[in-house]
């Protein structure tokens, strides 16, 4: 298993995650290991992605259907096979120790990522967690809904487990101008406040 992938911006460990090596994930939302043995017998084509999405926050009503959306386009735009996908919305206690467990960093952040493919599974396996309290506090300033907030988040973790990166200047403006065109294309802005966020 691969350790963190990302951080974001800005989760205490809750009952609802369970901690599996190097990471903290929903019990149910891996298959068990007879099930993974299962899932390597059947044909690629009768393998479909699942998409898992919790929340332990009262913040944000979460986009569902949004996130589900996106989570199939960005696996088809970028060409990669993915298994289970699970996205957690977080409070803001969870995340802040989330990150100071996983990154040595105070406070709450927006994102962090989680790669937990191994060579059982087949295609990849992750999972993103987000932080409802930050998407909330952080939305009015970006002009547009917390929901939209939290899909940024969405989206730019799974970029990071399709290989986005943004050490660089250079790398931070691609994955910042990919995650922006995502986000126009599942959650428009309405027409009046196009071009001010």
């Amino acid at each position: 298993m691969s350790g963190v992938v990302h951080h974001g911006g800005q989760y205490k460990n809750s009952a609802a995650f369970t901690r599996e090596g190097d990471v903290f994930y929903r019990a149910r939302s891996l298959p068990a290991p007879w099930a993974v043995d299962i899932l390597r017998g059947m044909a690629a084509k009768d393998l479909r992605m699942t998409v898992e999405i919790v929340s332990s926050q009262e913040a944000v009503r979460v986009p569902r259907k949004r996130i589900a959306e996106v989570a199939a386009k960005i696996a088809r735009q970028e060409g990669i096979r993915v298994s289970h996908i699970e996205i957690a919305v977080a409070a803001e206690d969870e995340m802040a120790a989330m990150n100071r467990r996983y990154l040595h960093h105070a406070g709450a952040t927006d994102v962090l990522s989680f790669d937990l493919s191994d060579d059982v599974t087949d295609g990849l396996v992750g999972q993103v967690v987000v932080c409802g309290d930050v998407a909330a506090r952080e939305a009015p300033i970006h002009g547009h809904s917390a929901q939209r907030e939290l899909l940024l988040y969405v989206i730019h973790g799974l970029l990071h487990l399709t290989g986005y990166d943004d050490k660089t200047p250079r790398l931070a403006a691609r994955m910042h101008a990919k995650a922006e065109e995502l986000l126009a294309e599942v959650y428009p802005l309405p027409r009046r406040q196009r071009g001010r966020s």
